[in-house]
């Protein structure tokens, strides 16, 4: 067999290994960089032992309340905003109270 033939297949051969060593080892790394399912925490399961239902949390520290529609929530808004004063519904959910200036239509706003 001559020299350069012989050299050229050990360098084919060394490529190859080069290669596969390579591919491994990049396939290591995006495996272990990866989520895992079975290394993924799973939330701890709730048994049915017990007799009553919790509602589930929302996750911010409070449970949403009853449902309102929008013109009950606006006034409560208002209630909170200006406890203790009468408060006039000029309707379109424009809540004010009533001893502001401009009644229905008037209140004010900058234009442009």
């Amino acid at each position: 067999m001559p020299l350069n033939l012989k050299a050229a297949i050990m360098k084919i051969h060394n490529i190859r290994i080069l290669a596969l060593v390579t591919g491994t080892a990049i396939g290591l790394v995006m495996l272990a960089l990866s989520p895992s399912p079975l290394l993924a925490q799973t939330p701890p399961r709730h048994h049915a032992h017990h007799a009553s239902v919790q509602p589930r949390s929302s996750g911010y520290g409070f449970s949403p309340g009853p449902a309102q529609d929008p013109e009950a929530a606006a006034m409560s808004n208002a209630r909170k905003l200006w406890p203790g004063r009468p408060l006039c519904d000029d309707g379109g959910y424009r809540i004010r109270p009533c001893d502001l200036s401009g009644g229905a239509g008037g209140g004010g706003g900058g234009g442009m």
